[in-house]
């Protein structure tokens, strides 16, 4: 079970606010219509059925942060649950949410109305097993007022440390981003959604969980940065600390920030990287293979936010070793920080302690921040074998 802090502040002011003994669906005062919405308790302990007991519209309101501790919170096909301003619902400890419409038959998560997202989203961070979401519509959620102390970065849908199936979705017009991953968070299965209309990104994820992801059977539509952005909010950088497979998506990654890997690093054909401004890729595991693995009709591209020479850091690799290959690699717009190592900006950089070799084959490098390659020696040899990559401006100091 997962001890933090953090949820201990947030229990004690539930349990201030909410008699324990209090009934989870607590029905709205002079309400003699027993089709009418009804209002969802605060505070969940035990597991709880939603129905579709109102076909004309609402089913439930949830007024409040809204925590499922423990039991599973199922929601039956057709279920319509609207969130004032603000609100959220978040599954936590040892709950467990079963949202599982139809396609005839949706659930809806929506707000109390407007176009602009307005409440907060929903946030499983839980021990308990077998989440899952599929059929609904997850609409105007990831607002300004978000999930406590916990969502650093506002979504529609924020996992972590969690494993929840999210099939056949609509996740539409979300603020921030339209799915969260974070630190730990997983799909057990991540097919036939769409994410469209989202303010920034349709999906930000957690640097060390992008290679987890096969994001193909998806589509994303209409989002304000059509990219997967590769973010850890909780970090200033992103760190990866485990051997890492990234693969080609249908839009591009986006690395907003300084990005070092430690483990085994594949690239693999096709893969798109956009980079903002002064983003780095680093890598700085010893004797350890970083490949890029672009082939001759699939290139692997590196790029900046804006075609600028100098916009974004470029590549790093700061130490030893001769497992670096980087194949049909088309780079540019890299060369804007010399990595505190001499004075030279490049789109790609070799420096630090010990020998180490890098083979470009088949590679272009344009609009560096001044030379496409950049082999610092000032403490040991580097090595370039260039094979077919073209007239590089390869610097030395």
């Amino acid at each position: 079970m997962k001890k933090y802090v953090k949820f201990s502040m947030i229990a004690a002011c539930v349990l201030i606010m909410n008699a324990c003994n209090k009934d989870p669906l607590k029905p709205d005062e002079n309400n003699n219509n027993t089709n009418k919405p009804i209002s969802l308790e605060c505070d969940i302990r035990q597991s709880l059925t939603l129905t579709d007991r109102n076909p004309l519209g609402v089913d439930y309101i949830v007024d409040c942060e809204a925590y499922v501790f423990n039991g599973t919170l199922t929601i039956e096909p057709g279920t319509t649950l609207q969130f004032n301003d603000g609100a959220s619902l978040s599954i936590l400890e040892t709950g467990v949410i079963k949202a599982n419409g139809t396609a005839q038959n949706q659930i809806r998560f929506t707000n109390n109305g407007g176009n602009t997202p307005s409440w907060a989203g929903i946030f499983i961070y839980t021990d308990g097993a077998g989440n899952s979401i599929s059929h609904a519509i997850i609409e105007k959620a990831g607002a300004a007022t978000s999930l406590g102390l916990y969502n650093e970065v506002k979504g529609a849908l924020i996992i972590e440390e969690s494993k929840v199936n999210v099939t056949n979705n609509q996740i539409i017009n979300s603020g921030d981003a339209g799915i969260v991953i974070l630190n730990e968070g997983e799909f057990t299965t991540f097919t036939n959604n769409t994410i469209r209309g989202s303010v920034n990104f349709p999906m930000v994820v957690d640097a060390e969980q992008v290679g987890t992801i096969d994001y193909n059977a998806n589509t994303y539509t209409n989002n304000g940065k059509e990219y997967i952005e590769i973010n850890s909010p909780q970090r200033v950088e992103n760190y990866i600390e485990k051997p890492i497979v990234i693969t080609k998506a249908p839009i591009p990654y986006f690395i907003s920030k300084k990005t070092f890997f430690y483990k085994t690093t594949e690239i693999m054909a096709g893969t798109e990287f956009v980079f903002a401004e002064n983003a780095i890729l680093a890598f700085s595991a010893v004797d350890t293979p970083f490949r890029i693995l672009g082939t001759s009709t699939n290139h692997v591209i590196m790029k900046g936010l804006k075609a600028q020479s100098g916009f974004w850091g470029g590549i790093l690799i700061e130490t030893k070793g001769d497992k670096y290959q980087f194949d049909y690699l088309d780079i540019s717009d890299g060369g804007a920080l010399d990595h505190g190592y001499g004075t030279l900006k490049g789109n790609v950089k070799l420096a630090g302690f010990g020998q180490a070799l890098l083979s470009m084959n088949n590679c272009t490098s344009t609009r560096s921040g001044g030379c496409d390659v950049v082999l610092d020696e000032y403490w040991d040899i580097k090595t370039l074998q260039n094979n077919n990559s073209g007239n590089l401006n390869i610097c030395k100091e």
